[in-house]
């Protein structure tokens, strides 16, 4: 039964927090990806340069088809950026690219924060299994969840903070650039918050 309040508690924390939100974090998105940068870059470009800054010359960069659909792959050791970043001159594509690349850089310093997620990541899918398998409460998986979750939003804010400290490092932005790259990558980590706020 306590589960099932704990579950309601984030359910109520997940709507709040979007009514707070309301609209802001697509109104930042939107107009960050309208734009232009001051460096004239891709997407891909910023990424490429800023890879080969930190000695990540083996790492490549994969365009995906869906927007947004950016990430970096510990597997694979490559960036992925969406056509809507990768081919874009704006403040939201170099934004975002410098954001993966951040995850690249993590990888390449074995940030514990980082291996750390990737652990709790393979722990909550082997919970998940078992779960199913015995057929027993989801205590455990709910558990996994909730503290990976959490330690991605640490993951993506070290990210972020890298992506501004890098992209000032090469001098791709100016100081009004860097703000609004600064709201656009805020509203990415809130929307972990929010997921985190759910119940699964």
């Amino acid at each position: 039964m306590a589960i099932f309040g704990i579950e309601l508690i984030f359910v109520i924390g997940a709507v709040a927090f979007a009514m707070v939100m309301g609209d802001r974090p697509k109104t930042v998105v939107a107009e960050a990806g309208t734009v232009p940068s001051t460096c004239g870059l891709t997407g891909a470009q910023v990424a490429r340069r800023l890879l080969d800054a930190h000695g990540l010359r083996s790492v490549q960069i994969q365009e995906e088809a869906e927007d947004l659909d950016d990430h970096y792959d510990t597997q694979t050791k490559s960036v992925h950026l969406s056509s809507l970043v990768m081919h874009a001159r704006t403040v939201l594509a170099i934004g975002v690219a410098a954001h993966e690349v951040g995850h690249a850089v993590q990888d390449a310093t074995n940030d514990p924060a980082l291996r750390i997620t990737g652990t709790i990541c393979s722990l909550s899918r082997r919970t998940r299994t078992v779960v199913r398998s015995a057929s027993i409460p989801v205590i455990g998986t709910f558990t996994n969840m909730r503290v990976m979750r959490a330690m991605s939003i640490a993951v993506e804010r070290d990210a972020s903070d890298r992506a501004l400290e890098m992209l000032k490092s090469e001098g791709l932005v100016s100081d009004a650039e860097s703000l609004a790259i600064k709201d656009v990558l805020d509203v990415g980590v809130l929307s972990y918050v929010t997921r985190m706020l759910r119940p699964f």
